[in-house]
């Protein structure tokens, strides 16, 4: 296993750019990063931009991993780069970002099922309880998004997988690598998230183990406060009962 980091994590990411937050990676230690999607490498997807940082990052000895961002239609105007750099057309865009990530090598990417608005109290910061749309219809929405896009993962070697997200179950998130497939679609386990939908790490882990492609590690817990349950990033998930998991299954996934 390789040890990395989230570039949403890395101090200073966007004042260094990509190569100069290889470079700090490397000083720090660890063994990789973590790009959201392929257009905080290059906003226009530059291909010579991108080929420079692969080859930096291998330069350097370090695993470089990207993604999609939002595949949620109901999302889609909070993040207008999607559409943009498809002139418009939002599957041309995907389209594009993963042929240039796999034009480098990046073919697991990540995606993400909603957006967390902390500036809303309570449940309606999370898009599962929007009240303009129902959870099923946004579910039903985010397939028809990945089936519309997996001819072109499978035509690149992609994975689209899939973050275990504030907003998503674990079941949730096998029934849609179920109808699109799991050639092209996988799972991102977030170690904390599962805590926010009432679900046990482990098991969930345990459950999505066989489609697990990509990480994002870390520690939570759960506290009462008035009116509300919460999760604080401090220790209470034990991590390493979660890697157990992994190797009971042969899984080496890379840990961010």
């Amino acid at each position: 296993m390789k040890l990395g980091i989230d570039g949403q994590k890395l101090p200073e990411v966007k004042k260094r750019g990509p190569l100069g937050s290889l470079d700090h990676v490397r000083e720090l230690g660890l063994e990789g990063i973590f790009f959201s999607t392929v257009l905080d490498m290059s906003p226009t997807l530059d291909a010579g931009m991108l080929r420079e940082i692969r080859a930096k990052a291998d330069e350097l000895g370090l695993y470089l991993e990207s993604g999609l961002g939002k595949i949620n239609p109901y999302c889609s105007a909070e993040a207008p780069e999607l559409r943009a750099i498809g002139d418009g057309d939002i599957i041309a865009g995907f389209t594009r970002m993963i042929e240039a990530s796999a034009a480098i090598g990046c073919r697991e990417m990540w995606v993400s099922p909603g957006n967390f608005k902390g500036e809303y109290r309570g449940r309606l910061a999370v898009d599962r309880f929007r009240t303009d749309v129902t959870w099923d219809e946004q579910l039903q929405a985010m397939g028809n998004v990945l089936q519309k896009l997996a001819p072109v993962a499978r035509a690149h070697g992609v994975h689209m997988n899939i973050e275990t997200h504030d907003e998503i179950t674990s079941f949730e998130i096998l029934r849609l690598i179920e109808r699109v497939g799991e050639d092209c679609v996988g799972a991102v386990l977030d170690t904390a998230n599962m805590l926010q939908r009432g679900e046990h790490p482990v098991m969930a882990a345990q459950r999505l183990a066989p489609y697990i492609r990509q990480t994002h590690i870390k520690d939570a817990w759960v506290v009462a406060r008035p009116a509300v349950w919460i999760s604080s990033p401090v220790p209470a998930v034990r991590v390493w009962w979660i890697l157990r998991r992994f190797y009971r299954y042969s899984l080496r996934p890379i840990l961010t």
